[in-house]
């Protein structure tokens, strides 16, 4: 992580929704967050702590719901959408103080709320660092609905360099789930895979730990075996295939960044803006439905946002969730029913990164 804090927000209002994007000079682009995800103020000033768990049904569209933005988002005013001036501007003067590139709200598939700090515009895309997890969990996802890999399949049947090696067994929703036991610490996570000129080839060369699904490790390296497994289902190189299956269709701009070995750095590589990564998660909470077109099925969204493991009730599938991680990883004592924010719904979810990068 960089040593400057600064952050871009989005704000989803019927999700709890933030995005971050933020560029940071002083921080090394492909170095995610090491454990929580950052969490402002802000996450907890529109929800209510009474929530249920998440169901896998879609939400219900509001009577004037406009669908899904085209190149040009439908407004709403603040006032239409009950947010107060007193609270908008004190949302600026956070955002301010922390050194914000952008933040927007999104209401029902409409734009209320759209800031610009430190000569940042809608054009102005930005490292958005681990939210790119997410992403990748949803790259999975239609990877799977395509028929080109199952969830509970062995990784090893795509990264062959593991075929009779401790890490035969992992499967790819072991992966998905950070409970995959491949080898971790931060110093090779954090400082030998981001300066390895192949990633992908570092990461996959790793021993194992521990057997799957026994412990819980925020692992960069075992997630980046994920940017192999795509490549080898599909056929096509990452970034094309996220353009073709994600990107596009959702009008995003964004961009996946490239080791040299020419990888997808599918951990941390996302450049993107404000508005984004609102469609992204405007999909996300629609279950993964756009308009009238289906992006990846509503079972592994439901899936994704919801508990992946009891390694670790804050995580889902590369999502993060509203409840309190274990930071040891392992201790099964630890109470695991605090959360994030205290006052929002127990169904919260985000994409998270660093530099106080949230969607």
């Amino acid at each position: 992580m960089g040593g400057t804090r600064c952050p871009t927000l989005v704000l989803a209002l019927t999700l709890l929704t933030l995005v971050a994007a933020c560029s940071d000079d002083t921080a090394t682009p492909s170095a995610p967050a090491s454990g929580s995800p950052p969490v402002s103020s802000t996450a907890t000033s529109t929800s209510d702590a009474s929530a249920a768990e998440p169901t896998p049904a879609p939400p219900a569209p509001a009577a004037d719901d406009p669908g899904v933005p085209d190149d040009e988002w439908t407004r709403r005013s603040a006032d239409d959408a009950g947010l107060s001036e007193e609270g908008l501007a004190s949302l600026d003067e956070f955002n301010t103080e922390i050194g914000s590139h952008c933040f927007v709200i999104v209401k029902d598939g409409e734009l209320v709320v759209e800031r610009y700090w430190n000569d940042t515009d809608p054009d102005t895309d930005t490292p958005l660092f681990s939210t790119t997890k997410s992403v990748a969990s949803v790259l999975v996802g239609i990877a799977a609905d395509l028929g080109l890999l199952l969830l509970d399949q062995p990784a090893s049947d795509f990264i062959t360099e593991w075929q009779g090696t401790d890490s035969e067994a992992v499967t790819i929703r072991h992966l998905l789930r950070n409970t995959s036991g491949r080898r971790y610490d931060f110093l090779q996570d954090f400082d030998e895979l981001v300066r390895a000129p192949d990633q992908s080839a570092f990461a996959i060369g790793l021993g194992q730990t521990a057997p799957p699904d026994t412990v819980w490790f925020y692992s960069n390296s075992a997630i980046q075996t994920l940017e192999t497994v795509l490549e080898r289902a599909s056929g096509d190189d990452v970034a094309d295939f996220a353009d073709e299956h994600l990107f596009g269709p959702l009008g995003m701009t964004a961009t996946l960044t490239r080791d040299g070995a020419g990888n997808v750095t599918l951990y941390s590589g996302i450049e993107a803006g404000c508005l984004d990564m609102a469609r992204f998660m405007l999909m996300v909470q629609r279950r993964g439905e756009w308009g009238d077109r289906r992006i990846v099925s509503p079972e592994f969204v439901s899936e994704a946002i919801a508990p992946a493991t009891d390694l670790n009730n804050a995580y889902g599938l590369l999502f993060w969730r509203n409840a309190d991680p274990p930071w040891d990883h392992t201790d099964p004592r630890r109470d695991r029913s605090t959360r994030f924010w205290p006052q929002a719904p127990l169904d919260a979810y985000m994409a998270s990164g660093a530099g106080d990068q949230v969607s």
